[in-house]
C-alpha cells in the first residue's frame, strides 16, 4: 500500500505537542523518503527523531478501505544521499521551498483494512 500511493501523513513532536502534518512522499527501498523546508517544523522535528507515519485508502462513508502506520527513526539526508533522492522525481507541496529531504526507517509496520458490511465475517 505504501509503494501505492504518494501523500501519506507525518506525525511528530513540536513544543512538546503531537503535529500531524501531510507529504508527498517515496518508498525507496525499505525507506520512505519526503521532501521539506529545513527550518520548518518537519525540517527541525526530524533530526533523529521517533516518528509516526500513515497512510489510508478509507472510503467517504467510512464503511471501507485501509491503513497503514509506520512508525520508525527520521533524519535528514546528507548532501550525496539528497543527490540521490532528487532523481525519484517526488514531488513537495511546499514545492520550490522544500530544500530537505527525509528518510523514515521503518522500526513498526502495522496494517488495517476495513471491509464493506457485507463482506464481514461476525464474530
Amino acid at each position: 500500500m505504501l509503494q501505492a500511493h504518494s501523500v501519506g501523513r507525518i506525525a511528530v513532536t513540536h513544543q512538546a505537542l503531537p503535529v500531524i502534518i501531510p507529504v508527498n512522499y517515496v518508498v525507496d527501498g525499505n525507506t520512505i523518503v519526503f521532501r521539506t523546508r529545513r527550518e520548518g517544523i518537519l525540517g527541525r522535528a526530524c533530526r533523529s527523531a521517533v516518528v509516526a507515519f500513515e497512510v489510508d485508502d478509507i472510503a467517504e462513508d467510512g464503511q471501507s478501505g485501509s491503513s497503514v502506520v509506520v512508525v520508525g527513526v527520521a533524519d535528514l539526508l546528507d548532501s550525496s544521499e539528497q543527490l540521490r533522492a532528487l532523481h525519484s522525481g517526488l514531488a513537495s507541496a511546499v514545492a520550490d521551498q522544500a530544500d530537505q529531504f527525509v528518510r523514515i526507517t521503518p522500526g513498526t509496520v502495522t496494517g488495517r483494512q476495513v471491509l464493506p458490511v457485507s463482506e464481514r465475517v461476525p464474530v
